[in-house]
């Protein structure tokens, strides 16, 4: 579901490339954007399988969302060329 939503996000800002001089803080920022995405899916997997707790489905589709809409858009962004 984060990655279809991510996909709709990068195909509707299509149009809008970034300043190719502005490339290496674009990196930058992506990998710390992507870092932050993932923090509530580790969090939930150190819970599951080093805490032993089941988070319940809903709240590991949750925890998901943010890594699959940023991997979705960052995706997009490769593509159009913003990011190499």
């Amino acid at each position: 579901m984060g990655f279809a939503m991510g996909g709709l996000v990068g195909i509707a800002t299509l149009g809008a490339g970034a300043n190719r001089r502005e490339i290496p803080d674009a990196t930058r920022r992506w990998r710390l954007v992507l870092v932050l995405a993932a923090l509530p899916t580790a969090a939930l997997w150190l819970l599951e399988f080093g805490g032993g707790l089941n988070p319940g489905s809903l709240v590991r589709w949750a925890g998901a969302l943010p890594l699959g809409i940023a991997t979705a858009v960052w995706l997009a962004a490769v593509g159009r060329g913003d990011l190499r």
